[in-house]
C-alpha cells in the first residue's frame, strides 16, 4: 500500500487517459498535433469540471452549497462518473463543430474508457474505497473496510472492473462480427449502453450513499443515472444507425 498512499493513483488514471486519448487522435484520425493537443486539453478538462460538479449536484447537493468553495478541493475526493460524461459531452459539442469528426472523437474516447475504467475500478478495491453491501463468510474477493465498520462487504469494485472483461468486451466484440459496429457513433452507444447496465447490475451489491438513499426503496441514485445513460444510449444508437443506413 506504500505506492498508494505515496501518490495519487487516481490522477496516474487520468493522466494515462490523457495520454492514450492523444495518442488515438494523432495516430488514428491522424490529425495535427496541435488539434490533437487542444481537444485532448478541452475535453479533460470538462470531464474533471463535470465529475467534481456531478458529484456535488447529484449526492451532496446541500453540503456544497453551503461550502461552494470546497469545490475546488479535488484532493479530498468526489467525483461522479456520470457528471464527468456530462462534462466530456458537452466538451464535444462545443469543441467541435464537424459531424463526423464529433462522432469518431465519441468513438475513441469510448475505447479510452473500456481500457482505463476497469484500471480505475482495480484502484478502487486497492484503496478499499466504495463500500458494497455485507457479503456472507466465505463469499469470494470480500473486504472488510476498517474506515466504516468491521463486517465483511462484497467487493464491487471488483465486480465491476471483472465484469468489463466478461460481458462488455465479449459482447462488443460479438456486435462487431456482426457488423452492428460499422458506423461513426456506434461504439461509443453501444459501450455506453453496456457499460450502463453493467453499472446498473453491480450497484445492487453497492452500498447506497448515505446523502442520496434509495429511491422506490430498491435504486440507488447511481443505479438511476446509469439506467437513462443506457436508455439514452439506446436512443442514439437506433437514430444513428437508421441515419447511417438513409444515406447509404
Amino acid at each position: 500500500m506504500l505506492l498508494y498512499d505515496s501518490i495519487a493513483p487516481y490522477g496516474l488514471i487520468y493522466l494515462a487517459g490523457v495520454l492514450l486519448l492523444l495518442s488515438l487522435l494523432k495516430f488514428k484520425l491522424r490529425l495535427p498535433l496541435a488539434d490533437s493537443l487542444y481537444y485532448t486539453v478541452f475535453i479533460s478538462l470538462f470531464t474533471i469540471i463535470g465529475a467534481r460538479i456531478g458529484y456535488a449536484g447529484f449526492y451532496e447537493p446541500a453540503y456544497y452549497a453551503a461550502h461552494p468553495f470546497e469545490l475546488v478541493e479535488l484532493y479530498k475526493g468526489g467525483m461522479s462518473f456520470h457528471g464527468a460524461l456530462l462534462g466530456l459531452a458537452s466538451a464535444v459539442i462545443l469543441v467541435i463543430k464537424d459531424r463526423l469528426l464529433r462522432l469518431q472523437l465519441c468513438d475513441l474516447i469510448a475505447l479510452t474508457a473500456l481500457i482505463l475504467l476497469p484500471c480505475g475500478r482495480i484502484i478502487n478495491y486497492l484503496g478499499g474505497e466504495i463500500y458494497g453491501t455485507e457479503a456472507a463468510p466465505g463469499t469470494p474477493f470480500a473486504l472488510i473496510y476498517p474506515a466504516l465498520d468491521f463486517k465483511l462487504r462484497h467487493a464491487v469494485t471488483l465486480y465491476e472492473a471483472s465484469g468489463y472483461l466478461i460481458f462488455v468486451l465479449p459482447v462488443l466484440w460479438w456486435l462487431k462480427k456482426r457488423q452492428a459496429l460499422n458506423f461513426p457513433g456506434a461504439f461509443a452507444c453501444a459501450f455506453a449502453l453496456l457499460q450502463g447496465l453493467l453499472r446498473f447490475t453491480v450497484d445492487f451489491w453497492r452500498e447506497p450513499d448515505l446523502s442520496a438513499g434509495l429511491v422506490f426503496n430498491t435504486f440507488g441514485l447511481g443505479q438511476i443515472l446509469a439506467l437513462g445513460q443506457l436508455i439514452g444510449a439506446a436512443a442514439l444508437y437506433v437514430y444513428l444507425r437508421k441515419r447511417a443506413v438513409k444515406h447509404d
